[in-house]
Order: C-alpha cells, then structure tokens, then sequence
C-alpha cells in the first residue's frame, strides 16, 4: 500500500517528467493548433440581479498563423436564475401568494484574434487579444402552485445579440502537448483558468 509520503512522490515525479519532456518545443508555434478548455468566474452575459447556476465554461481553438498571430473560435456556456414572488387573483376566492423563476441559460459562440508577446520561448506564452461573438440567451419560466405564464402576465425575457470583448492571457507548458492557462478580461468570464493541449 502507498502512504501519503509515496503518493506525494509519484506526484512530484510525474510532474517532473512533463517538464523535462519538453524537448525542442515552444510554448507557441508557427502552424501549430491550440485547444483551450477552461472554468470562470463571473461573466457579463448574466442578467442582472440574478444567481450563478452554472460557472461560465469555455472551449477555444487558435492556429497559430506567425511567430505573433493566431486566430480562432470559442463556444461557451453559462446559466443563472431569479426568483420573485408573485400574487395570483382568482374570481371569489383569496389573493394566492406564488413565486415564479427564470432560469437563464447563455451560449456565446464566436472568433477570436490573438497576438503573442513572446517568441521561441519553450514554457511560457503571453497574449492579449479581441473577440467578436453571437451571444443567444435563453429563458425557462417555472413557477409555484401551478401558476402559468400567462396568469403571471410576463414574457420572456430570452434575447440573443452580437458583443465585442478584450482578454490577456497566459498559457504554460508542462511538457510538449499539454499545459495550463488563464485569462482575464471582458470576455466569456472575467477570469478563467484551464487547460490547454497542443496539436
């Protein structure tokens, strides 16, 4: 059986040997593919005054076109919900106290352009770039006592539209095809962490 100690061993050389197997590699490289698959922290598709259901996730593909460009596409989603009380009159009878919720969901889909600060570096790849999405959001109406929407007298609020964004980044390679980035700005997220693979 392996104790703490062992495990704690094998972690550490498993990672050193993702390290060391960098070879000749670079962090980024001229047509080379990049897949980023990443989690984050807050996003400025939810609607207002609502709650996280579901953190913002992400996947991102870029081709790295030259020493300094890349260029890509990137899908998300991200779900948030409210919940308000609602009084329903019926005909000869009390005032019927309800609530009713929206539960949202958000699907950004879109391209990305990215330029690369660094050249020929093998662990380390810092960028910033530009986003252009289609963001289509979506609205689920529930409700307490079998309430209807039309008793409610609400629509729904779902809407979908075109949004621009800006993020940093920085991706580290732990050996010659896997990594780890994050990225902040205004984009899917504000903040993101995850991992990235090179093709």
């Amino acid at each position: 059986m392996f104790n703490k100690s062992n495990k704690f061993s094998l972690v550490i050389a498993f990672l050193t040997l993702l390290i060391t197997s960098q070879s000749n590699g670079q962090a980024w490289q001229v047509e080379r593919q990049y897949i980023n698959l990443g989690a984050g922290i807050g996003s400025p598709y939810y609607v207002y005054a609502t709650k996280v259901t579901m953190i913002p996730l992400q996947l991102s593909y870029e081709y790295a076109i030259d020493d300094n460009l890349g260029f890509g596409a990137i899908v998300g989603y991200a779900s948030s919900y409210r919940t308000f009380p609602f009084i329903v009159y019926y005909p000869r009878a009390l005032p019927l106290k309800a609530s009713i919720t929206w539960q949202y969901y958000y699907i950004p889909i879109g391209i990305r352009g990215c330029y690369h600060f660094l050249e020929k570096n093998k662990f380390l790849d810092l960028y910033g770039g530009v986003m252009f999405d289609d963001v289509i959001t979506g609205a689920n109406f529930e409700s307490t006592d079998n309430v209807t929407q039309s008793q409610a007298g609400v629509k729904n609020p779902g809407k979908s539209g075109l949004t621009f964004g800006v993020y940093v980044g920085a991706r580290c390679m732990l050996s010659n095809r896997f990594g780890v980035f994050a990225e902040a700005g205004y984009s899917i997220s504000y903040f993101t962490l995850g991992v990235t693979g090179k093709l």
